[in-house]
């Protein structure tokens, strides 16, 4: 078992856009404050944890990914498909 280890995260923020949205969804700025606040995700995890799992705050990378609206999306959700859609946003 890893103990005592520092890990980078990487989040898409994955939100739609084009005809199927109704109201706008969170942005890149709200979420980042959400974990980097005093109390906030970062801190929850590392005293969870009893400090052997840590969040860096500062490798803290959110990647907002906007995704056409559209069958694909409603009817098959493959994560891996807007994973390369994502990679063209970074």
């Amino acid at each position: 078992m890893t103990t005592n280890q520092t890990i980078n995260v990487l989040m898409m923020l994955v939100s739609l856009k084009g005809s199927c949205t109704r109201a706008k969804g969170a942005n890149a700025t709200a979420v980042e404050a959400a974990y980097k606040a005093p109390g906030g995700y970062i801190d929850w995890m590392n005293t969870c944890s009893y400090g052997n799992f840590r969040m860096s705050r500062e490798k803290l990378t959110i990647l907002e990914t906007p995704i056409e609206c559209g069958t694909t999306i409603i009817t098959n959700c493959d994560i891996c498909e807007y994973d390369a859609d994502a990679k063209l946003h970074g």
